[in-house]
């Protein structure tokens, strides 16, 4: 486990969370997030499959996807950073859903941590790079 990742270990164990990746190819999979109260949030992960597929990994993924659904200005934003094209209408599903998902996490474990764990993410990734290779 790495230093980044003891935040979404902490994230598990405070709301009681089980995390899981299910879809068979890429475009199809998505990382839920339940609570034990029942409540989930369905994040679309359209990457390969993580090589650890550790809960607090497959965390730090769906919040590495939401940090970039946050970053961005809004749908033409979020394209232009991924270089997709916006006529797609499959890419606004795609966007409204990770959207969705952002908004069942908020309310499942409340907007604070939620933005802990993106903030926390954002820093490791900057410390990550900073550091000398």
């Amino acid at each position: 486990m790495t230093p980044d990742t003891c935040i979404f270990c902490h994230a598990i164990a405070k709301h009681e969370l089980t995390v899981e990746r299910i879809g068979a190819s890429a475009m199809e999979a998505r990382i839920v997030i339940h609570n034990n109260q029942g409540v989930r949030a369905v994040i679309p992960d359209r990457w390969d499959a993580p090589a650890d597929p550790a809960q607090e990994n497959l965390l730090e993924r769906a919040i590495s996807i939401l940090t970039d659904y946050t970053i961005s200005e809004d749908f033409l934003d979020w394209c232009d950073d991924f270089d997709i094209d916006p006529a797609q209408s499959a890419e606004l599903d795609h966007y409204k859903a990770i959207g969705s998902g952002l908004a069942d996490l908020q309310a499942m474990i409340g907007d604070r941590d939620v933005s802990g764990l993106i903030g926390g993410l954002q820093i490791a990734q900057a410390l990550g790079n900073a550091m000398p290779r």
